[in-house]
């Protein structure tokens, strides 16, 4: 696989992040970017870094969506270690296509999206890709604003949280035909952990407000 030119930046902060892991021990840079990544280009990319065969150093926990460490296979004098620094710099020639990191849909992001040219409401809805490129694809040309992820949360069947969710909400639905909500985030967050009340007793949800 080639090198993508758009992904420089994302390369390059991987591998430092990536060295880092190996020095003091902790996977949760690279859970945030997993988390926050802008496509499924970049989940797939740090998901097989971590855990491959090879140089991989995680377990990937799905249920609870965290990258769990074997601290046996880490070398804090990674700096030294030629071979190794050069497969993580060069990890983009074996990104594996067609990863199904949602394993069939039973796995997906609850989401919260707000939107400048829409004060005061909120969208919420679920994907089983990544939660800012679901942003992206919904800001098109009809807004003026791009779409802002404000919260995320990896839970179990995603579409029947969803549901569960909007059925609570429905008394702050804007349309019955639409995702969008005049509610306050506190309130949304709120529903979504009591819809997912397993979501407050492990680190799987993030806010961005």
């Amino acid at each position: 696989m080639k090198k993508r030119e758009d992904k420089k930046d994302f390369y390059d902060l991987v591998h430092k992040e990536y060295v880092l892991m190996h020095q003091f021990g902790s996977p949760r840079r690279l859970r945030d970017m997993f988390r926050k990544a802008r496509d499924s280009y970049e989940q797939n990319y740090i998901y097989s870094l971590l855990c491959n065969d090879s140089y991989g150093v995680c377990r990937y926990i799905k249920t609870k969506d965290l990258f769990s460490v074997d601290k046996n296979k880490l070398d804090p004098g990674i700096e030294n270690n030629i071979e190794l620094l050069s497969k993580s710099f060069n990890h983009y020639k074996y990104v594996p296509k067609g990863l199904d990191l949602s394993h069939g849909g039973k796995f997906g992001y609850i989401y919260i999206l707000k939107n400048k040219s829409m004060p005061g409401l909120l969208k919420i809805g679920y994907t089983c890709g990544s939660a800012f490129e679901r942003a992206s694809q919904l800001s098109n040309t009809s807004v003026a604003y791009r779409f802002e992820v404000c919260y995320l949360a990896r839970v179990r069947k995603p579409d029947m949280v969803e549901k569960e969710v909007h059925q609570v909400l429905d008394i702050y639905r804007v349309r019955g035909d639409r995702e969008f909500f005049e509610v306050s985030l506190e309130k949304a967050v709120d529903v979504i952990e009591s819809c997912a009340p397993y979501l407050k007793k492990q680190d799987s949800s993030q806010k961005f407000f």
